[in-house]
């Protein structure tokens, strides 16, 4: 019998699971150091180490204790991200309305700030502030229903239930 073919992305209860993990284990944890690793692909180095938060955009979030090829240089959005996030402390992670986006609270000297993870399809890392006005965003856009621009109200994209 073949085995099962992996997964391509990750389910909303996935998304359940893991964030449950996520919550038991990082809250309370630093970023030490944030990685683009590709296009879509970023590792948040955590203290007290080994632990790591790999989140993929547009397909899976989860933790990892594996070392990574971390390029030489970080990319203008990594080094935005570390501006803001480095030695920021995880407050809290959630579930928007069973989807497949993910919160991320983090206290950092700015004030509280939040990052989302978008894991669908042209999903995004978008960073907002307490007033959920956008900082940063991964991928910049006008939509129908949305708008992802900077200093731009945040607003979640339409509910698939």
């Amino acid at each position: 019998m073949p085995l099962p073919e992996k997964k391509k992305v990750m389910t909303s209860y996935d998304v359940s699971a893991v964030v449950k993990e996520l919550k038991e284990k990082i809250v309370g944890r630093k970023i030490d150091n944030i990685y683009q690793l590709d296009e879509r692909t970023f590792l948040f180095k955590l203290r007290p180490g080994p632990l790591r938060l790999l989140i993929e955009i547009e397909r899976r979030l989860h933790l990892t204790v594996f070392e990574a090829k971390i390029p030489k240089e970080p990319t203008l959005f990594c080094k935005a991200l570390r501006n803001r996030l480095r030695q920021g402390t995880i407050d809290d992670i959630s579930q928007y309305r069973f989807e497949r986006i993910v919160y991320f609270t983090i206290k950092t000297k700015e004030g509280k700030l939040t990052l989302i993870a978008e894991l669908f399809r042209r999903g995004n890392l978008i960073l907002i502030d307490e007033n959920s006005k956008i900082l940063l965003a991964l991928r910049y856009a006008e939509m129908k229903d949305r708008c992802i621009l900077p200093k731009e109200t945040f607003k979640p994209p339409p509910t698939t239930g």
